[in-house]
This record gives C-alpha cells, sequence and structure tokens, in this order.
C-alpha cells in the first residue's frame, strides 16, 4: 500500500485457509478497499468469498466470459450451472 495503487489483484486469497482464517481475510480485504479506495479484482472459488466481497462478478470457461451480473445472478445462471455442475442426471 506504500506507493498507492489504484487496483489490488488476488489470485485465491483464501486458499487453504480454515473457515475462521477466510472471515478474517474477507475483513482484511474489505478493510483494503475501503481504507485506500482500491478497485479489487478478484480470482476465488470460495463463492462465500464472492458473495461478502464482489458487486460484479464474471464467470469465465476456458478463458471466456460466459456470464457476467451480480454475484447471485451469476451463480444461478442456467450455463454457469451447465458449465461447472453439467446436465447429467444421477439416478438413485
Amino acid at each position: 500500500m506504500v506507493i498507492e495503487p489504484k487496483v489490488l489483484l488476488l489470485d485465491e486469497p483464501t486458499v487453504g485457509m480454515t473457515p475462521d482464517e477466510m472471515l478474517a481475510m474477507i475483513e482484511v480485504v474489505r478493510s483494503a478497499h475501503e481504507r485506500f479506495n482500491l478497485a479489487i479484482f478478484l480470482i476465488e472459488h470460495r463463492l462465500r468469498v464472492v458473495h461478502e466481497l464482489c458487486q460484479h462478478v464474471q464467470a469465465l470457461v476456458f478463458g471466456r466470459v460466459l456470464v457476467e451480473g451480480t454475484p447471485a445472478e451469476v451463480q444461478n445462471h442456467p450455463e454457469v450451472i451447465k458449465a461447472y455442475i453439467g446436465e447429467q442426471e444421477v439416478e438413485f
């Protein structure tokens, strides 16, 4: 923060963290955003982190933007579900 950046790039900042550590990291990122007026570019697979920190998200598939919008819109979009979970029915 010494050089007063305008953008903070974070790649999976909560990987390997316990749930308590993850919550602490969310607060660190949120605090940095507010205190230093930073734009934050976040790559993250933990949806709790995305929902807590992001106002606008993009879902990528093979490097291309599949869908963009709010975290809830993107998470519930049929194309995102198809790409990440699949369509195959499971019989029990």
